[in-house]
Parts: structure tokens; C-alpha cells; sequence
């Protein structure tokens, strides 16, 4: 899937279009919507769906092709954002005191709070791979 990861709003519409010359599927494992299980037979088959409930993270999966998947984050707010290639994320906050949550489909979640001030803010997320105890 293409993207590999993508944010969204709430009850936004969403379009998954099949690209190639075989049958796919497009099964989102959702956990607090409903799933959603297409099947679509024909390159260029497009199908539309919802998701009406914030929920981070919505596996994708193509059920045919076990290598194929994408991950959807679903919000109420428009304050999310994916990185670029080496890391960097940009969105822009009212002032205030916020909590910012990062997530890495291998390595978890984090959260950090930081006070939008004035002028440039920065808040950096570092993710490692867990060491085993020896």
C-alpha cells in the first residue's frame, strides 16, 4: 500500500484504488470501528469507506498478499502529521500546553508535553530498538 502510513479525520472520506493487475483486498483490522473487508478484483477498482471513530493505529492488510500492509491514524482534531523521510514532522499550534504523541509501528508509542510559545518550537522524538537483559 501507498502510502505505508497516513492520517485522516474522522468520518473523511477514504479511497483505495487497486494499481495493479491482480486481485487484492483492502481489510482494515480495526479495533474500535467497524472493519472494513473489500475485496477488489480488477486493477483500477476503486472503494470508498468511513471510519466515524478516532482510533490510532488501523492495520491494513491485504489478505491475498500477506506482505502488503499500511497503517491509517483517525482523529477528531487536525493537529496530526506523518514524517518525512530521516524523521522530521511539521504542524502548527495555537500557544499553549499541549501533549504530543509519537507512534512507530515497530517501536511503540511516546509522549511528551511541551508549551507552544511565541516564535519556533521544536520537540524531538528519538526511537530505539529495545536490548534484551542479558
Amino acid at each position: 500500500y501507498v502510502p505505508h502510513v497516513f492520517t485522516m479525520m474522522v468520518n473523511q472520506p477514504l479511497k483505495v484504488k487497486n494499481s495493479d493487475d491482480t486481485l487484492h483486498n483492502i481489510h482494515a483490522y480495526s479495533e474500535v470501528n467497524t472493519q472494513y473487508n473489500a475485496g477488489q478484483a480488477v486493477k483500477g477498482m476503486v472503494n470508498d469507506t468511513k471510519f466515524d471513530k478516532a482510533e490510532m493505529p488501523v492495520p491494513f492488510k491485504c489478505d491475498v498478499h500477506k506482505w502488503m500492509g499500511a497503517y491509517a491514524g483517525v482523529f477528531t482534531h487536525p493537529y496530526h502529521s506523518v514524517s518525512k523521510a530521516g524523521g522530521a514532522y511539521e504542524f502548527k499550534l495555537a500557544p499553549g500546553k499541549y501533549e504530543i504523541t509519537a507512534w512507530h509501528e515497530k517501536y511503540g508509542t511516546q509522549k511528551q508535553e511541551i508549551e507552544v510559545k511565541d516564535g519556533q518550537n521544536q520537540l524531538n522524538f528519538t526511537f530505539k530498538a529495545a536490548t534484551s537483559a542479558d
